[in-house]
C-alpha cells in the first residue's frame, strides 16, 4: 500500500468529527471507508452489500 492510500485509510478510520457526529448514517460511514479502499460494495436489487476489502487492508 502506498503512502497516500495508507493515510486515506487511517484517516477514514480515525476521523474525529465523523466518529463524534450522531447525525451521520451507516451508509455515510461506509461510503468513507469505501473511498479509502477498506470496504467494497455490491448492489443487489434495492440493497447494497458491503464487504471488507482485504486487499485494501493489506
Amino acid at each position: 500500500m502506498d503512502r497516500i492510500r495508507s493515510l486515506a485509510a487511517l484517516s477514514a478510520l480515525a476521523q474525529e468529527t465523523r466518529l463524534d457526529a450522531r447525525q451521520n448514517t451507516m451508509s455515510a460511514n461506509l461510503s468513507i471507508l469505501r473511498q479509502a479502499g477498506l470496504v467494497r460494495n455490491r448492489r443487489e436489487g434495492r440493497r447494497i452489500r458491503y464487504f471488507a476489502d482485504m486487499e485494501g487492508m493489506r
